[in-house]
């Protein structure tokens, strides 16, 4: 592309244009600059969004576990047990087999991929324990019905809780809902 000039009525390319064919070391470097300050305002935001992604994948993955738990309780009349561990980040479904190998029995490990995430607290009136009784029901492991329980978990900064109680819709006759916070 060249620039012309009219001065009269003579047409004269400049020769300066003529020539330029590529950029000055200014122009890349400025370049440079803006491409580092857009990516220093996108990685926190990225980093941020990705935390909030593994934490609502593992809130998510544990609260479908419960109703599948809760589910085979009603569907077999037998009680489903979820033993959670804080100090390995993972929890155990009792009588599961492994998606993974079938002699192994069902855990998930939160602290590995996908979720990276940390189980902070597992508790269901001061035990780590939740069984569903043959009705669906939570109850702990002496068969008493627990009022209410808390799984918190953390990713990248993230915190998600998920709440468990009981509660009364008629004549002694009570819900489990589980809900994410």
């Amino acid at each position: 592309m060249s620039l012309t000039f009219r001065k009269g009525n003579t047409h004269r390319t400049s020769d300066r244009w003529r020539r330029a064919r590529g950029f000055t070391l200014i122009e890349l470097v400025l370049v440079m600059f803006i491409v580092g300050i857009v990516g220093a305002m996108a990685v926190p935001r990225f980093v941020g969004f990705l935390g909030n992604a593994r934490a609502n994948a593992a809130i998510t993955r544990i609260k479908s576990d419960l109703a599948a738990a809760r589910l085979r309780a009603k569907q077999t009349g037998q009680h489903q047990t979820i033993v959670f561990d804080t100090a390995r980040n993972e929890y155990q479904i009792a009588g599961w087999e492994s998606l993974k190998r079938s002699a192994d029995s069902y855990t998930v490990n939160l602290a590995a991929d996908p979720y990276q995430a940390t189980l902070v607290t597992a508790d269901f009136d001061g035990s780590a324990t939740l069984v569903f009784d043959g009705w669906g029901q939570p109850v702990s492991e002496s068969d008493n019905p627990i009022a209410s329980g808390t799984i918190t978990i953390s990713a990248a900064g993230q915190t998600r809780s998920l709440g468990i109680k009981n509660t009364t819709i008629a004549d002694g006759l009570t819900l489990p809902e589980i809900t994410i916070k």
